[in-house]
């Protein structure tokens, strides 16, 4: 942990920079969604004289954020294992195993299965049992779940106006919180003044929602500084810094010229179906002609250097389920500028068993997100029909 916050920190390096600017020697900050405990560590050293309480639901990250506090003699770390929330009780969790820094909190009935409840409490609610006298600092990383924190930190906030620093995951909002990044945004803006944080580590104010958007597009994932009036790092100069940054993303984002990579958090098209019958032989490969219609402000592009655009497929049961049919790519052969219009060709691989199925056609960006999973209604279902090659069976 040494190396990481001496080195100016190699694990969100902008961050840690921030937090060295935020907190005080004698600060009380919260830690909401803490895993392992990296950030934690960190706040712990710079507020030797404070206190830090991190939140973690995830047994076997709890476990390790534990081990990570003893080791490093982090006395003044107080370690929570339960979700914050809108109000205190129980709630569904579903933990990852394959990556145990997205597991989230899942309100609703799409991951009932896989889901197990676990203790949450609201911020108002553990400061009011603590008795606490101050709040300097909030950090909110919670997987799609921050309008429930927020919610429950209603009094907190009014009380103590500490700055915020929070994590919009536009992917995680909609799939597992329900609510738009537009909607967490307005709320945070609540008496607040909302800043990126540049790779110094420095505020620089967004004052508009386009910089917002554009800022979203170039990372997928930011981290926003919510400062409230009068907070010292609300300065002339981290305007100017805002400022200039917008005026670098309005030149990278524009409908004239693809950028090398554009993060689509709000996607939007129409497909038109094919003209070649969905059909033929067990595990053979039909090829599609699909049209696109961008209706989006994005670019989408299979040549983006690490998140390509790609018209995808799944096989879908009565039950909403899946088979378990690799699902090819369809790539788009030049880039589709917003407004604009174009043919995809996909090789859709039929199942194994034979019978009537149905298609789910959509795009995805890869390492991002399906869109019909942001969006239900981007999916142009088809009928396809697996036949065995010695007919009925």
């Amino acid at each position: 942990m040494g190396e990481i916050e001496h080195s100016g920190g190699s694990y969100e390096p902008q961050v840690m920079r921030a937090l060295r600017r935020l907190i005080g020697r004698d600060a009380v900050v919260f830690d909401v969604g803490a895993n392992i405990g990296v950030f934690a560590l960190v706040m712990s050293r710079l507020a030797p004289r404070g206190q830090v309480f991190a939140f973690e639901p995830a047994t076997e990250n709890f476990d390790y954020l534990e081990q990570n506090l003893v080791t490093n003699g982090a006395a003044n770390v107080v370690a929570e294992r339960c979700a914050v929330y809108d109000e205190s009780g129980t709630v569904p969790f579903v933990f990852s195993p394959a990556s145990p820094s997205g597991s989230f909190v899942s309100p609703g009935t799409g991951h009932a299965g896989e889901s197990q409840p676990v203790e949450a409490v609201s911020m108002d609610d553990y400061v009011e049992r603590r008795g606490l006298g101050r709040v300097d600092l909030i950090m909110v990383d919670a997987e799609g779940a921050e309008m429930a924190v927020l919610r429950g930190a209603v009094r907190t906030l009014a009380r103590f106006r500490p700055a915020l620093l929070v994590e919009v995951n536009p992917v995680s909002l909609r799939r597992f919180g329900g609510a738009s990044f537009r909607e967490l945004v307005g709320v945070l803006r609540q008496g607040r003044a909302l800043f990126s944080i540049t790779e110094a580590g420095l505020p620089a104010r967004i004052t508009t929602d386009r910089h917002l958007e554009l800022l979203l597009r170039k990372e997928g994932v930011i981290d926003i500084l919510c400062l409230p009036e009068g907070h010292a790092a609300r300065t002339l100069a981290a305007t100017a810094r805002g400022r200039k940054e917008r005026l670098r993303l309005e030149a990278a984002f524009n409908d004239q010229v693809p950028p090398d990579n554009n993060f689509v958090i709000e996607p939007s098209f129409v497909l038109t179906p094919p003209p070649e019958p969905l059909e033929g032989l067990l595990d053979h490969v039909v090829w599609l002609t699909v049209e696109v219609r961008n209706t989006s402000p994005y670019w989408y592009s299979s040549d983006f250097l690490y998140h390509p655009v790609h018209l995808c497929y799944r096989w879908v049961t009565d039950d909403g389920g899946q088979l378990d049919v690799i699902a090819n790519r369809g790539r788009f052969e030049t880039p589709l500028a917003p407004g604009a219009t174009g043919t995809v060709k996909i090789a859709v691989r039929l199942p194994r068993a034979p019978g009537e199925y149905r298609l789910a056609l959509t795009m995805l960006q890869e390492s991002f997100a399906w869109f019909d999973d942001l969006d239900p209604t981007l999916r142009l279902m088809l009928t396809g029909t697996a036949a065995h090659p010695d007919g009925p069976v």
